[in-house]
């Protein structure tokens, strides 16, 4: 009995202490918030995806954030404000982290994490190590004298497994790494006496037990052997050329580099032969001779010596390079010329016009071009090949077929190879009209005609047809095809702006036309037809405005405006080309004629627009007339 009171007194204490640990701020709750535990984790430099790690495990009872409470970067506080490497998930605890490319940031990163649920707060100082994998060396580029030996020993290296570790040197493909080295250990960095002059950026692979495929951290550092210029080498070191014959050499190859210019020399002729003749690139050290030199033709052997140079000296190459001109080889053959130009040209008549410089198969000592009867204005340097149409050539007025014959020769040849050049296309038109679609139901607002503007000042625009498109009494796109219809209507009926439809101010008027100084004779050229009354007051006239300084305000404008014979196109003054009061009454087809009417001369050069006007006057005159206007276009011609 007494054992059992004193079990009793012994629970009752432990519970009333577990009830006073259960109240309060609960910071002394360890139970709660227990056994927060995350892997260790590693990332690269510049690695191409986010570090994330795994969800941590934590013992709570109820939900939990998370918070990074303070980090330390190789024993020192890192101020993730600034860098924002580190972010945490406040509800999961997964932690990211994006190291970016500078290499001191490479290392041992402790991140401290602070939990809070309902009734507990508590850090762990330790929850979280990153390795950010680097080897850190206390500069970024060494220096050594070709033939002095140099050790670099690394000042870090961060792995998150070192045991087993071991580390090879990477040599960029193509390029020679003899006498250079990776200690596999201690990835110690060894340049032996005998490596040649360069400049040899050091990358290094890493390998351990868990990771025997391993990874590579590249560009740890740089060395330059430092030399002044050496092993200079042409190949081929000699040539034999005909008399006059030209050569432009392949560059040498050539050892040396400094910290300053890398591996970068300059070039010249020591000695230069024949009355410098021979020239050199100061960069890359091709030599050149022109072609059709002047050195002598006689069989002589020129022997050019070289120096090259850097910042750490000079060095010049005796015979360097042989050029041997011997006057018994003749010059090959051409067996093909090409203009590389892209074909057919095409151009307006007079335009102007350049070609490449060709290209020739054989040999181009004493090189000749000529053209075969080449039209007036079209030339051909005979040095160089390059064709030249000068503004206002006579090349023939042909869309096709219009080619040119160049004979071409060489001092190896006793007659020249004919060639022809590509197709050139001289189209003779300027400018002509362009029709768009319409039809009965648009045919008032729409002339069908994509490049003139319709003016009607008197009369009124009629639909005709409901079921195609016929304008009356103004201009407009003929429902039987591509022709410009100007429709009359015999009727005293007064419009709706108060006249009477008998008269007729009805204009079309073109788009900007270039009547560019190098054309020869400019014509306004249509067929015409009409049919319907004699009267002379019934007239077809054609117009002309300078335009260059844009004056003119496209339309269509002024539709059935006021009634007024005199009203033109914005209101300009217009220059009559030619008035037609002679009419053939007939079909508008079969009686049509061909009008062609010169443009001035002073014109020539200037941006002018063109204006067709039917025009009535006379409100007695019941006898108006319907006319055709078919293919109307701006042509030039060679007189």
């Amino acid at each position: 009995m007494k054992i059992s009171k004193l079990l009793l007194q012994s629970a009752l204490l432990i519970f009333a202490l577990s009830f006073a640990a259960c109240s309060g701020n609960g910071i002394e709750q360890h139970a709660e918030l227990d056994g927060l535990s995350y892997s260790t984790g590693e990332t690269s430099l510049g690695a191409t995806t986010v570090y994330t790690s795994a969800k941590p495990a934590v013992f709570t009872s109820s939900s939990v954030t998370f918070a990074i409470a303070g980090i330390t970067h190789n024993g020192s506080a890192y101020d993730n404000s600034t860098t924002q490497m580190f972010a945490i998930n406040s509800s999961t605890g997964v932690i990211t982290a994006t190291p970016g490319t500078d290499p001191g940031a490479a290392g041992e990163y402790i991140v401290a994490v602070k939990l809070t649920n309902a009734t507990t707060e508590r850090t762990y100082d330790s929850a979280f190590r990153l390795v950010v994998k680097g080897i850190v060396f206390g500069n970024s580029s060494y220096t050594t004298d070709m033939g002095t030996a140099l050790e670099i020993t690394p000042d870090k290296i961060y792995l998150a497994q070192q045991s087993g570790t071991k580390f090879d040197l990477v040599i960029p493909s193509g390029k020679d790494y003899t006498g250079i080295s990776v200690d596999s250990l201690t990835c110690k960095v060894k340049f032996d006496a005998t490596v040649e002059a360069g400049v040899y950026p050091v990358s290094v692979s890493v390998t351990n037990l868990t990771n025997a495929s391993g990874y590579t951290i590249s560009n740890l550092l740089s060395v330059t052997v430092e030399s002044k210029p050496y092993g200079l080498v042409y190949s081929p070191a000699s040539y034999t050329l005909g008399a006059g014959e030209g050569i432009v050499t392949p560059a040498p190859t050539v050892k040396a580099a400094t910290v300053a210019e890398g591996n970068k020399v300059t070039f010249a002729i020591a000695s230069n032969p024949a009355e410098g003749q021979f020239t050199i690139d100061p960069s890359t050290g091709s030599i050149s001779l022109a072609e059709n030199n002047t050195l002598p033709h006689t069989k002589t052997t020129y022997n050019i010596n070289v120096t090259v140079s850097n910042s750490k000296g000079s060095a010049t190459f005796a015979n360097a390079l042989a050029i041997t001109v011997d006057p018994d080889i003749l010059p090959t053959p051409i067996t093909a010329l090409n203009y590389s130009d892209s074909f057919p040209v095409t151009l307006l008549p007079g335009q102007g016009w350049v070609s490449n410089r060709p290209t020739v198969t054989g040999s181009t000592i004493g090189l000749h071009f000529s053209l075969e009867n080449a039209p007036e204005g079209v030339s051909i340097d005979a040095s160089s090949g390059i064709i030249t149409f000068a503004a206002g050539h006579k090349m023939p007025l042909k869309t096709s077929d219009n080619t040119l014959t160049v004979n071409v020769i060489n001092g190896g040849m006793s007659a020249p190879l004919t060639a022809t050049v590509g197709d050139f296309a001289i189209n003779s038109v300027v400018w002509s009209i362009k029709y768009k679609s319409n039809d009965a139901s648009n045919a008032l607002v729409n002339s069908g005609v994509d490049n003139m503007d319709r003016y009607t000042f008197m009369g009124e625009l009629i639909q005709g047809s409901a079921s195609s498109v016929q304008i009356k009494n103004g201009w407009g796109r003929s429902s039987s095809g591509n022709y410009l219809d100007y429709l009359g209507v015999n009727t005293a009926t007064a419009s709706s702006n108060g006249a009477s439809t008998n008269q007729n101010n009805d204009w079309m008027v073109s788009e900007q036309i270039n009547c560019a100084s190098y054309l020869h004779s400019l014509y306004i050229n249509f067929d015409f037809g009409s049919r319907y009354g004699t009267a002379a007051q019934n007239r077809f006239e054609v117009y002309i405005i300078d335009d260059s300084s844009n004056t003119y305000s496209t339309g269509p404008q002024n539709q059935n405006a006021a009634d007024n014979l005199a009203a033109t196109p914005a209101g300009l003054t217009w220059e009559l080309v030619t008035e037609i009061t002679t009419h053939v009454n007939g079909d508008l087809n079969t009686k049509s004629q061909a009008m062609s009417f010169k443009i001035d001369e002073k014109y020539k050069g200037k941006k002018v627009r063109l204006a067709l006007r039917v025009f009535n006057p006379s409100a007695d005159n019941n006898n108006t007339r319907s006319y055709r206007v078919n293919n109307l276009r701006v042509e030039d011609a060679i007189e």
